[in-house]
C-alpha cells in the first residue's frame, strides 16, 4: 500500500499543473522564489497580500516538490474556520485534473461523540475494540477510496461502526497528500503529526509543513506555554461539587480546599509580583486530582457535559505541566507571577526553542502571511534561523488608484475616547453608505464595540442592518459573508478577527 502511495503521488507530480490559466501578478514570482528556497533546502518566511491568490501560489510548488519524493504536505492554520481557504485551493487543483487526497482534521472536543472526550476504552464505547472493528470493518480501506476526508466523513463512519472519529482522522492521515489541521498538531508538546511525517516505504525525505498566517504562531505558543490558576475560577468550581455524587463529594471538596491553598500560598503582599512557585504542592495536588479522577471515571458515573470533575482535573495538569518549563532555571523566558485578585500564572515570553525542535520532522518549511515585517522579529520568535531563513516580500496586485483610503481626524477610536465617538463614528457609516446603493460590511474590533455602537446606529434609508451575534455558528457567519445573491442595501456589522473572508471576494469594500 505504501509503494502504490508514493508511485500515484510521484505520478500526480508529474502531470501537476498550476489551476488557473493566467497566474495573477506576483504569483510566478512566489512560486519562483519557493522553488528557490526548496532547492537551497532554506526554510522561508514570505510576507504577501491579501488578493495575491498566496495560497495557491505557496502550495503549487510545495505540494508539487513533495509529491514527487513521494511524500504529503502538512497545512497548518491558527483555527479550524481557516481550514476552509486551503480546502478551497485543493479543490481547485481537482477541478484541473489533479487527483490529491485531502484530510482536515477536526478537534477532539468538536468531533467527539460523547458529552465529553473520555479517550479511554473502558468508558466509551467509541474507543472499545477499536483496532479490531477497523480490521474487521475494513476501514482503511474506505478511507482510502475518498479523495477528500472531513469532519462529516468520519462522524459518517464513526456512527456507522461504532468508532472513534477522532481516532479515524489520525488513522488516514498516511494516506492523505495534504493533511489541513490547526497549529497545536504540529507545535504542541507531543504533538499527533510528530511521528507521521517520517520517511516511509519508497518515499525520499520526510514531508513538508506550510503555516498559513504565520504571524499568528509566535504568540499561539507562547499562550500554549503560559496558563494560569485563580481562585476566583476554582472557587466557582464548589457549588457543582455539591451536585456530584454523595460518595465523592466530601474527597472533591477536601481537594478544592487544597488547590485553594496551594494557589494561596504562592501571595505576596497587595501588589503583583514574580514569585518562585511551590512545584512540590502544585504536583501533590495533581497527583490527589487524578487518583479522584480515576477512581470517578471507574465507577461508570455518567458524565455530564462539562463536568466539573474532569474539569477541575484539566485546569490544574494544564499548569503544573508548564510548571516543568517555568521551574527550571536555565529557561529564562518564562517566569511565575501572582496577582492579588488570587491568581498566579505562567508566562511564556518566547516559545522559539519548542518551536524549533517541531520544524527537524519536516524536508522544507513555507511560512506565510499578509504580515511579517520585520523580518527577523519573527524568524526570532518562530524558531528561525536567522541567517539561513530565506525571506521574501511580495506587493499586492491591485492598483492603487482604485483602491480609496479616508481618513476622518475628528473621529477617534482609541479606548479611552469611545464612549463620546460612537455617535459620529455611526453618522459616518450613515453618510458614507449612503452615497452609493450596495452592500457594506463594517468591521470591528470587538463584540462590545460593535454593540455599544449600533446602539447609535439608524441605516439609511432603503438599507437594512446585520448584526453578527456573539457566539455565531460558523455556518451563519458564512451564509452572512458569501451570499452573492442577496438583495443590494444591507450593511453588516461583524468583530475583524476570526471573519472567513467571502468566497472569491479579493478586496475589502469598507473597513
Amino acid at each position: 500500500m505504501a509503494e502504490k502511495r508514493a508511485a500515484r503521488r510521484r505520478k500526480i507530480a508529474a502531470g501537476f499543473v498550476f489551476p488557473f490559466p493566467d497566474p495573477r501578478p506576483g504569483q510566478i514570482e512566489l512560486m519562483e522564489t519557493i522553488d528557490q528556497g526548496m532547492n537551497e533546502g532554506k526554510p522561508m518566511l514570505i510576507q504577501a497580500p491579501t488578493g495575491l491568490g498566496k495560497t495557491v501560489g505557496v502550495l503549487y510548488p510545495v505540494l508539487r516538490e513533495a509529491l514527487g519524493r513521494g511524500q504529503q504536505v502538512v497545512y497548518v492554520t491558527p483555527k479550524n474556520s481557516q481550514h476552509s481557504v486551503a480546502e478551497d485551493a485543493i479543490r481547485r487543483f481537482h477541478d484541473a485534473g489533479s487527483h490529491l487526497k485531502s484530510l482536515s482534521i477536526t478537534a477532539k472536543g468538536k468531533i467527539c461523540f460523547k458529552n465529553e472526550p473520555l479517550c479511554n476504552p473502558e468508558f466509551c464505547e467509541y474507543a472499545r475494540d477499536y483496532y479490531t472493528k477497523v480490521c474487521e470493518y475494513g476501514i482503511r480501506d474506505l478511507l482510502a477510496r475518498k479523495r477528500k476526508l472531513t469532519a462529516r466523513s468520519f462522524r459518517e463512519l464513526g456512527e456507522k461502526y461504532q468508532v472513534c472519529p477522532f481516532e479515524l482522522q489520525l488513522e488516514g492521515m498516511e494516506g492523505a497528500d495534504v493533511v489541513i489541521c490547526d497549529y497545536n498538531y504540529v507545535f504542541a508538546p507531543r504533538s499527533a503529526l510528530s511521528g507521521m511525517t517520517n520517511t516511509g516505504i519508497d518515499q525520499t525525505g520526510k514531508a513538508n509543513l506550510v503555516i498559513d498566517e504565520a504571524h499568528n504562531l509566535p504568540s499561539r505558543a507562547m499562550e500554549c506555554y503560559s496558563p494560569a490558576l485563580s481562585s476566583v475560577v476554582l472557587e466557582k468550581m464548589r457549588n457543582e461539587i455539591k451536585s456530584i455524587a454523595h460518595r465523592f463529594r466530601r474527597e472533591a471538596e477536601n481537594i478544592l480546599d487544597g488547590c485553594l491553598s496551594t494557589v494561596a500560598s504562592c501571595g505576596h503582599g497587595k501588589k503583583p509580583a514574580v514569585i518562585e512557585p511551590p512545584v512540590d504542592a502544585f504536583l501533590e495536588q495533581d497527583i490527589r486530582l487524578r487518583t479522584l479522577l480515576t477512581r470517578y471515571l471507574e465507577s461508570m458515573v455518567e458524565i455530564q457535559p462539562q463536568d466539573v470533575i474532569l474539569r477541575l482535573s484539566f485546569y490544574w495538569s494544564e499548569f503544573t505541566s508548564a510548571l516543568e518549563y517555568a521551574a527550571d532555571p536555565d529557561r529564562e523566558e518564562f517566569f511565575t507571577t501572582w496577582h492579588p485578585a488570587g491568581t498566579v500564572k505562567i508566562t511564556c515570553c518566547d516559545a522559539s526553542a519548542m518551536i524549533r525542535d517541531c520544524y527537524d520532522n519536516y524536508q522544507q518549511v513555507v511560512a506565510f502571511s499578509a504580515t511579517l515585517k520585520p523580518f527577523d522579529y519573527y524568524k526570532t520568535l518562530s524558531g528561525l534561523d536567522l541567517e539561513k531563513t530565506l525571506t521574501a516580500e511580495f506587493t499586492s496586485p491591485f492598483p492603487t488608484h482604485r483602491r480609496k483610503l479616508m481618513l476622518i481626524p475628528q473621529v477617534s477610536t482609541r479606548y479611552s475616547q469611545r464612549e463620546r465617538n460612537y455617535a459620529r463614528i455611526a453618522e459616518a457609516v450613515v453618510r458614507i453608505t449612503s452615497l452609493r446603493r450596495g452592500n457594506y460590511f463594517v468591521f470591528f474590533p470587538s463584540f462590545d464595540f460593535l454593540e455599544r455602537l449600533a446602539a447609535f446606529f439608524q441605516p439609511p434609508a432603503g438599507f437594512s442592518l446585520i448584526l453578527q451575534e456573539r457566539n455565531i455558528k460558523t455556518s451563519q457567519v458564512k451564509t452572512i459573508m458569501s451570499s452573492s445573491r442577496r438583495p443590494m442595501g444591507q450593511i453588516s456589522f461583524l468583530p475583524f478577527r476570526g471573519v472567513p473572508w467571502p468566497k472569491g471576494w479579493t478586496m475589502p469594500g469598507i473597513h
